[in-house]
């Protein structure tokens, strides 16, 4: 069975994609798209990253895959990765803005009851690709370049800085949610996004080989009726369900590319058969996976 690569390290993900940049943190950095050089590919993918990217261009012209979403980007353009996703992307002209890429564990808002309530955005595993504002983009500019800035310096307490300058950039990123994508959500307490959050992240690193509820209800610990009220509250569904979506959107993302074929893609699924997989795919869809390739082309 043949996973999609996941980059855990910054830096194989950009000899991967000939970038000509390398990053001096395991956790955390920032750079701009003209530092990556002239010899970087024209595209990548598909691949999954175990860490965010939020990068903000002026003109940022591509063609970008999240599961089985396109989306094409051009001025004034917000894209933010996030861990687990199916990505593709196919550059389509010139690239101008910043690019940040961190990890959770850097990211101080995740553990902050105060702000945490604000990252719902980044919770779910929505595709979060659009045009913005010129004067939200000027905005984001300001804290992209003080970001860059200490990251860049030598300073007493850089990191603690760039730090809070995060926070303030998460704050922003989701007013530009509510505004832009979503409706406002009510307060959902902490111990529940978390508790989504950390089902979400197993199911994402393990779903090729473990389907079943019962897996993650042991390795979180945790009753079933606690995880499904938890996942219930943040995704709107049952745990079931959402390890049923994230098998669907890894399938209809590979029968989109047309790189596999539906007796490939059942295997590489871990389904026990090629007739079970066509089962399941129909229950959920309505259609046969060969009914929904041919209805792509």
């Amino acid at each position: 069975m043949k996973e999609i690569i996941t980059y855990k390290d910054f830096n194989d993900y950009y000899n991967a994609t000939n970038g000509n940049i390398k990053s001096k943190y395991s956790d955390f950095h920032i750079f701009r798209f003209n530092e990556l050089g002239e010899n970087v590919v024209e595209m990548h993918g598909p691949f999954k990253t175990d860490y965010f990217q939020f990068a903000i261009g002026s003109n940022l012209h591509s063609e970008v895959s999240v599961f089985n979403q396109i989306h094409i980007s051009e001025k004034f353009s917000l894209i933010i990765f996030k861990p687990g996703q199916i990505i593709e992307w196919k550059r389509t002209g010139s690239w101008d803005g910043f690019v940040i890429n961190v990890k959770e564990n850097f990211l101080d808002a995740f553990q902050n009851n105060t702000l945490s309530h604000k990252l719902d955005y980044l919770l779910k595993l929505d595709s979060l690709i659009f045009q913005i504002t010129e004067n939200d983009y000027n905005h984001l500019t300001h804290l992209y370049e003080m970001i860059y800035f200490e990251h860049t310096s030598e300073g007493k307490d850089n990191l603690l800085v760039i730090k809070n300058l995060l926070n303030a950039l998460l704050i922003y990123l989701n007013r530009i949610m509510q505004n832009e994508v979503f409706k406002d959500n009510p307060y959902i307490n902490l111990e529940y996004q978390q508790l989504a959050n950390q089902f979400k992240n197993l199911v994402l690193s393990n779903y090729l080989e473990n389907k079943s509820v019962d897996f993650y209800l042991e390795k979180m610990q945790v009753s079933a009726v606690k995880l499904n009220h938890a996942i219930k509250l943040i995704h709107g569904k049952s745990p079931k369900g959402l390890i049923n979506d994230i098998l669907l959107l890894h399938a209809k993302t590979m029968l989109n590319s047309n790189k596999k074929t539906v007796t490939e893609l059942a295997y590489d699924l871990n389904f026990d058969d090629y007739s079970h997989f066509v089962k399941f795919f129909k229950k959920h869809t309505g259609l046969t996976p060969a009914a929904f390739q041919k209805n792509k082309n």
